[in-house]
């Protein structure tokens, strides 16, 4: 298939692609973007003609290619393996950025984290076990 671009997209049909490309329903983006159902229908019609593509498949492929759609932590954009000075420390990290710092670690070093993982597991084991017996974790 070859797409024949018409126009750029402007930054709420950027933001249509990108949900559609999360895997959100249309419902949820309109959500997401504080507007109706309708216009997030009409965004994604308006990305599919300046793209020149036909179903939502082919604009989210087109949307990579073209750099509309950045591969990354699907929560927070960021590249795969891209930290920042505030993800050395797991202290007062906005949730988003706590989770895009546990997917950079897991995708560098896989073995480190099951490590954590299991490590986590023991420690919740270890403080049910107390509360159980009804000792304070």
């Amino acid at each position: 298939m070859k797409a024949t671009i018409t126009g750029r997209l402007g930054p709420r049909e950027i933001q249509t692609l990108r949900g559609i490309a999360r895997g959100q329903t249309l419902a949820e983006i309109a959500h997401d973007m504080r507007v109706t159902k309708d216009s997030v229908r009409s965004y994604l019609r308006d990305v599919r003609t300046k793209l020149g593509v036909l179903t939502r498949e082919d604009a989210v492929r087109v949307g990579r290619h073209l750099g509309y759609i950045t591969e990354g932590c699907p929560t927070c954009g960021r590249g795969p393996n891209e930290l920042t000075a505030a993800h050395d420390t797991v202290d007062g990290l906005a949730p988003d950025v706590l989770h895009h710092a546990i997917r950079v670690l897991a995708r560098r070093d896989p073995e480190w984290w099951r490590s954590q993982l299991d490590r986590m597991d023991r420690m919740t084991h270890t403080a049910n076990q107390q509360i159980a017996l009804g000792a304070r974790p």
